[in-house]
């Protein structure tokens, strides 16, 4: 079973509304925007930012060096003057986005959010150098005043309006289509659709302009020529209802030589992941997780 669903292939034909088609069609009026803005106030919040004083060397006995003296003369500037390093700001950021110049880090993040005001981290080792960090600044959360980020908001809203209003149009056409069996080309006039096939595609592909080929095989009740999608299928870019055109099963030939080696690769798939299960619960019961730094 693991060997045909890895190499059994479909086309299909498809019916499609893209959100960028209806999106273009939205001009929302400011009061729409305004209590879509009253009813999401959550989205709006703007979470805690910082702006971080640092010093980074490759030296760690030199980073060590630095935050001991830290402890007796608090002087950040002053130390690392005195100590030939520079001091460098990150400028504001939030948790949510990677540190500017340094990158991303989660373990840093978390150092980061329970730093107090002026207080200096240890030595703490990111890639191949030695950061010493001090909280400089940190701005409490607040709600983003709406004629500030208005245009932000008719940005979400159209593209949420937009996703509802297709969704809206693929399930009437998805009824019209049970119960009337109709053509897809023909209703992709009555509807204004995209009409389109594919060329055959396995599981765990990319097909062009359409995405993960995956939803397709799971939105088919079998893959059998002439089945329909159980529903509407939500990509990414548009909203699709499918038809199989064509199956392609495996080759017996190719399977009887395959599958010796296929075989070898499932159980070595299935050792590797029960192992990784047992390393897990042994450090959940010894409580032992990784550090960062």
């Amino acid at each position: 079973i693991s060997y045909l669903r890895k190499n059994e292939k479909i086309a299909v034909e498809y019916l499609s509304k893209n959100f960028k088609d209806i999106e273009e069609s939205l001009q929302p009026q400011d009061q729409q925007l305004l209590n879509y803005y009253n009813s999401h106030l959550q989205e709006f919040k703007v979470p805690p930012t910082f702006n971080l004083q640092y010093v980074a060397t490759d030296d760690r006995e030199k980073a060590e060096i630095f935050y001991k003296k830290l402890k007796r003369d608090k002087d950040f500037l002053k130390v690392a003057l005195n100590m030939n390093l520079e001091v460098k700001e990150t400028g504001f950021f939030s948790a949510e986005e990677p540190i500017p110049t340094i990158g991303w880090n989660i373990g840093l993040v978390y150092i980061i959010e329970n730093l107090k005001l002026g207080q200096i981290s240890p030595p703490l080792k990111i890639a191949d150098r030695y950061f010493i960090i001090r909280m400089k600044e940190r701005k409490s959360p607040y709600l983003a005043n709406f004629q500030d980020i208005k245009e932000k908001i008719k940005e979400i809203f159209v593209k949420n309006e937009a996703r509802r209003i297709a969704k809206e149009l693929m399930e009437k056409v998805f009824l019209k289509i049970k119960e009337e069996s109709t053509d897809f080309r023909e209703i992709s006039k009555e509807f204004d659709l995209n009409y389109g096939t594919t060329d055959l595609f396995s599981r765990q592909t990319y097909i062009p302009q359409i995405g993960s080929s995956d939803k397709f095989f799971l939105a088919l009740p079998e893959l059998k020529v002439g089945t329909l999608s159980k529903g509407i299928i939500e990509m990414e870019q548009a909203i699709f209802i499918i038809r199989v055109k064509e199956y392609a099963g495996i080759d017996e030939e190719t399977y009887q030589k395959e599958k010796e080696e296929f075989s070898k690769e499932i159980t070595f798939r299935l050792k590797n992941s029960r192992f990784l299960e047992f390393l897990l619960s042994l450090r959940d019961k010894a409580k032992i997780y990784k550090t960062y730094f």
